[in-house]
């Protein structure tokens, strides 16, 4: 977030774990292991966001009012 001082960052710990396979070797699969796990974690992934969001919502509305 950007404001007349500068820019504001916050650290939210809530690690999602990721995991899967795919054959080949990781060099030449790069592209590959990137489309299959936005594929499989995308919905998954802003589902644990907007749940640790949701967690944290009065700790971020705070801060953000002292900005």
């Amino acid at each position: 977030m950007r404001h007349s001082g500068g820019v504001v960052t916050r650290r939210i710990e809530a690690p999602a774990r990721l995991s899967g396979t795919r054959p080949g070797w990781c060099e030449s699969q790069t592209k590959g292991i990137h489309a299959d796990i936005a594929k499989a974690t995308g919905e998954r992934m802003r589902v644990h966001l907007v749940q640790v969001v949701a967690r944290d919502r009065a700790a971020l509305i705070a801060e953000l009012g002292q900005i």
